[in-house]
């Protein structure tokens, strides 16, 4: 991890330091298929490159091979744009949000019983109070 000037060891920055942002989109996301140690970026003379961490830190995993950033960025962004917006996909989501709204309104409908028995009662007891001649 790069730290600004100024950001501490929690990656908080101090008063007036901006937080340093990693501009890689998958940063995090990428494993190695050998080992399953996450992948890093090194920079090379004209690109940036994901490799193996247990590589780069320890020199303790095989795998040798390094992937351009963008190229990895264009193939799984390609791939996911494919996937999320297949008509199976579309059909999928569109069913989660039915399903969703369904239950934000039967919610919402059982809070309003709720609250609309709350309110008989209350007036149940404050009409109650009145006869006997007790106002509270």
């Amino acid at each position: 991890m790069v730290s600004a000037p100024g950001a501490s060891a929690t990656g908080r920055a101090s008063q007036g330091a901006r937080p340093v942002r990693n501009h890689y989109a998958l940063s995090g996301l990428l494993r190695c298929g050998h080992c399953g140690t996450p992948m890093v970026i090194t920079g090379g003379s004209s690109s940036s490159y994901y490799v193996c961490g247990a590589v780069k830190k320890r020199q303790t995993c095989p795998n040798r091979k390094s992937l351009r950033e963008d190229t990895a960025r264009a193939r799984i962004f390609d791939a996911l744009e494919q996937r999320f917006t297949s008509p199976a996909a579309i059909g999928f989501l569109r069913q989660a949000i039915v399903d969703e709204l369904k239950r934000l309104s039967s919610s919402a409908n059982a809070e309003v019983r709720e609250r609309q028995e709350r309110l008989a009662r209350t007036e149940e007891r404050r009409l109650l109070s009145l006869r006997s001649g007790s106002v509270q």
